[in-house]
């Protein structure tokens, strides 16, 4: 009996489904059991060290890994050890301040040379959680990886310098639009509806940049042919679309980095989470170009 007992006790242990967390190690998606995201690398000594300066509470959650550094939580903040220096001078840059669609950084410094674990990553960095401390990381749907795709190989430089006011800007466009329906019925050539758009935005009354900002988000969503500006009811539909709310969530989190002197041109759909709302935060501004960089102080 006692026999059975122990091997009844096994198959239930072998057939126990075993909790997996997802997290991105090297840009791409794993799942780690509850012990692989409780291991830490570094010694007692220095997480000691990395938690009174830090203000870190609690043991530290593996979060994942990018091709410079790890992440790990703690409670509702984050601690980040990379060997990134753009990353580190930029989150420097930024550290205190606070945009809705990007990681708010408390601390960045420099880790202690006595310590021999992770060498090479000698720089630490604080930021703020995203998202429920208790809830899973959540990232970025579909559709809006596909936005986040299209932002990182566009070429124009209204990304770094888009509008406050875009959601207005299409009202204006989409107002446009229902005033305007001669506007759809011109004939383009080749089937190019950048004549349509261009019109439209000038009947907006949109100033250059807000101009540039709508286009740019329609032809990236929409594209420039097709039937989405041959009727009244099917632009405004297109208006609709989600991602034009993801657009001016990642650009103006670009134009806010750009602002203070940080031009981030290395955005993947892995630096970047999503809140339960909907909401999109850029979390590794790594492979930065900085202006007018600060030293960096020791830890």
């Amino acid at each position: 009996m006692k026999m059975e007992k122990l091997l009844k006790e096994w198959n239930t242990f072998l057939n126990k489904e075993v909790k997996k967390h997802n997290r991105i190690v090297l840009n791409e998606m794993a799942q780690l059991t509850e012990e692989e995201i409780k291991s830490f690398p570094l010694s007692a000594e220095e997480l000691d060290i990395l938690r009174e300066w830090g203000n870190l509470q609690g043991e530290p959650l593996y979060l994942g890994t990018g091709t410079m550094g790890s992440a790990y939580q703690f409670g509702d903040k984050v601690l980040k050890i990379t060997s990134d220096d753009a990353e580190t001078v930029a989150a420097a840059k930024i550290a205190g301040l606070s945009h809705p669609h990007v990681y708010k950084i408390d601390k960045v410094g420099i880790r202690r040379k006595q310590f021999a674990e992770m060498p090479h990553q000698r720089f630490a960095i604080v930021y703020e959680l995203v998202g429920d401390p208790d809830a899973s990381v959540s990232y970025p749907s579909k559709e809006a990886q596909e936005v986040i795709k299209s932002i990182h190989n566009s070429q124009e430089s209204i990304k770094f310098n888009w509008p406050d006011n875009f959601k207005e800007c299409l009202d204006k466009f989409r107002t446009a639009i229902q005033e305007n329906p001669s506007v759809l019925d011109m004939q383009v050539k080749g089937g190019n509806n950048l004549p349509k758009l261009e019109e439209l935005t000038k009947l907006a009354n949109l100033n250059e940049k807000e101009k540039q900002a709508v286009i740019m988000s329609w032809t990236h969503i929409v594209g420039l042919y097709g039937k989405d500006l041959s009727s009244v009811e099917r632009a405004l539909e297109v208006l609709d679309n989600k991602s034009f709310d993801y657009y001016d969530q990642i650009c103006s989190g670009l134009t806010f980095l750009n602002k203070h002197d940080i031009k981030f041109t290395d955005l993947k759909t892995t630096n970047v989470l999503r809140e339960d709302d909907d909401n999109l935060i850029i979390i590794d501004i790594g492979k930065s170009h900085v202006r007018n960089a600060s030293l960096i102080p020791n830890i």
